[in-house]
């Protein structure tokens, strides 16, 4: 339910509202209920106040009646007067009971003697005017209570004078107490006994038979009114005594009906707050659901970018000057921005994309020289495997020829017992010389090869650029030796025509051989060192070629890798092409 921000601002300014108006009406009632109670005692009270001076008057007026007769008492005959005042104060029999035991009665006389009744000793003992208990007349089964005071003459007792008077109109009096339904009130006296109440089967009972939790002293500690438990319902009780008696009107209140406006006041306000809660969630909804509009727009623009065909042609309004405007103002830069880099993106895409068409391009090529060197170094490493046999079999050649000239030197020593072996010994010689020719010539021929060769190395390594460059090296190298070997073959032509001639002409002048030995001996010497030179010469030529044929083995091994990194290359170069494809397309699919 509160997935949304929106929804989660319109909760929380609702609780906030709720609480705040809950609180609000808490400390409200509070405040209420304290000023209802306080009005509620305020006006318990002055019931309990107003209530009493009533009867206060009424018994005043009733005690002055009394003692008015005190001087028509001491008369001869008083009757006349107490009856008048038996009419005009409503009494129903007003005496006068004297200490010689003599009574005067409005009504009908009395046989005891007036000096034993309850209301002589009583106003006898108290020295004035007093009110006796009520009790129940017999003759006319009303509540009667007695009015008396003492008849002094001479500063002596001379008698009592006594009216007995209805409670009918104080009772009816106490029962008008009636402020609210449930309420009423009635009056006691010191003893705790009701001497009015709206139940009159409770009359002159104690205030224990209503409720065992009323006590009268207990009412009369507080200034407050008390409250009691009666028959389950709560009461509130104020007694107040009653001036010039021992009596005490009491104020009995129902608490929950005094308390029905609260609870009135509690129902409308929880009705009102509930009404406030309902039209201000939505007055918060129609404000919170206004403001989040454009921030809706925000939304559905960046929904339909990311999903849609990626039009960054559209702006947010960016009318108004709250937070949702800046961030439309910031959502309209950031397009702004993405826009040129996608502009740049597309550009440079493309850039790329040409850039990797070149480059697989040129690695294509680039493979095929590489396998092109490959087969020329194959081959040039098949021709130096030939050269290599031809040149080990010169310097076998070479061994061999050395070895004639020495045995040929060997014989030319022998002087001219030998001659006849000179001559044959000539003609192998001779033949030697005609071999050794044809060995140079291949000799030299196999040089001219090798510098070919080596012309062709050198082309394949200035081809391969710095992967070649060690490899034109030794293509320089090989090329000086082989131009060095075709000197040597010339120069070892030349002796070798040399020897072939001096043998021929040993050979016509072999007769002459004694006289001519010695320059035989000498001339094989030299050609047996020169033949030690070939043989010396041909060796170094074999390890160079075997210098060559190392460098062809690596120079091909570094081709192969070089072949390996440009198939890795091209390979690359495929994927970027791919990939710069894809941004070109993607960086395509926006509108700027």
């Amino acid at each position: 339910m509160f997935k949304t921000i929106r929804m989660r601002i319109i909760g929380t300014s609702i609780m906030i509202v709720i609480f705040s108006l809950t609180i609000s009406t808490f400390f409200s009632y509070s405040v209420a209920e304290k000023y209802n109670e306080q009005a509620i005692d305020s006006t318990l009270n002055a019931l309990a106040s107003s209530y009493p001076q009533g009867i206060s008057d009424w018994v005043k007026s009733k005690t002055d009646m009394i003692a008015s007769l005190q001087p028509a008492a001491l008369t001869a005959d008083p009757l006349p007067a107490l009856k008048q005042i038996a009419s005009a104060g409503g009494f129903t029999d007003v005496y006068v009971g004297y200490a010689n035991k003599i009574t005067l009665f409005t009504g009908e006389p009395a046989d005891a003697d007036p000096t034993e009744r309850p209301w002589y000793q009583q106003a006898k003992q108290a020295g004035h005017a007093v009110i006796t208990p009520p009790y129940f007349d017999i003759a006319s089964q009303t509540l009667v209570v007695t009015f008396a005071i003492p008849l002094m003459k001479e500063g002596h007792l001379y008698g009592v004078i006594g009216g007995d008077v209805s409670m009918d109109s104080v009772i009816n009096y106490v029962n008008s107490l009636d402020p609210l339904p449930g309420s009423f009130g009635m009056l006691v006296d010191s003893a705790g006994l009701i001497i009015s109440h709206p139940d009159t089967n409770l009359t002159l009972k104690p205030l224990s038979s209503i409720t065992r939790h009323l006590n009268l002293s207990e009412v009369l500690q507080g200034d407050t009114p008390v409250d009691i438990q009666l028959n389950g319902e709560t009461k509130r009780v104020k007694a107040m005594p009653i001036a010039g008696t021992d009596w005490y009107i009491m104020v009995v209140q129902d608490k929950e009906t005094s308390s029905a406006g609260m609870q009135s006041l509690l129902i409308s306000s929880i009705i009102i707050m509930v009404l406030l809660v309902i039209v201000s969630a939505i007055a918060i909804g129609f404000i919170i659901t206004k403001s989040f509009k454009r921030l809706s727009m925000v939304r559905d623009m960046l929904e339909t970018m990311g999903s849609g065909d990626g039009d960054l042609t559209q702006r947010l309004p960016t009318d108004g000057q709250d937070e949702v405007t800046q961030i439309a103002f910031s959502f309209n830069k950031f397009v702004d921005k993405l826009s040129k880099i996608i502009a740049e993106i597309r550009v440079t895409s493309e850039y790329v994309k040409t850039a990797a068409d070149e480059i697989a391009t040129g690695n294509n090529d680039l493979s095929g020289r590489t396998q092109s060197s490959t087969s020329s170094l194959q081959q040039i490493g098949a021709s130096l495997a030939q050269i290599t046999a031809t040149v080990s079999q010169s310097v076998r050649s070479a061994k061999e020829a050395s070895d004639t000239a020495k045995y040929a030197s060997e014989a030319a020593a022998q002087g001219d017992s030998v001659m006849s072996d000179v001559i044959t010994t000539m003609g192998s010689i001779e033949r030697a010389s005609a071999k050794v020719s044809d060995i140079t010539g291949v000799i030299d021929n196999i040089a001219f090869q090798t510098n070919i060769l080596a012309l062709n190395a050198a082309v394949e390594a200035a081809r391969a650029g710095e992967q070649g460059r060690g490899f034109a090296v030794v293509a320089n190298e090989v090329r000086s030796l082989a131009q060095n070997s075709a000197q040597a073959a010339k120069e070892i032509k030349l002796l070798i025509e040399s020897t072939i001639s001096s043998v021929s002409s040993g050979s016509e002048l072999v007769h002459l051989a004694s006289n001519s030995m010695s320059d035989i001996v000498s001339n094989v010497s030299n050609v047996s060192s020169v033949m030690q030179e070939i043989t010396s010469a041909s060796e170094k030529k074999m390890q160079s070629i075997n210098e060559i044929n190392r460098a062809i083995g690596q120079l091909d091994s570094m081709v192969q890798q070089n072949a390996d990194m440009v198939g890795k290359s091209a390979k690359a170069s495929s994927t970027l092409q791919e990939r710069a494809t894809g941004l070109a397309i993607t960086a395509g699919s926006f509108k700027v």
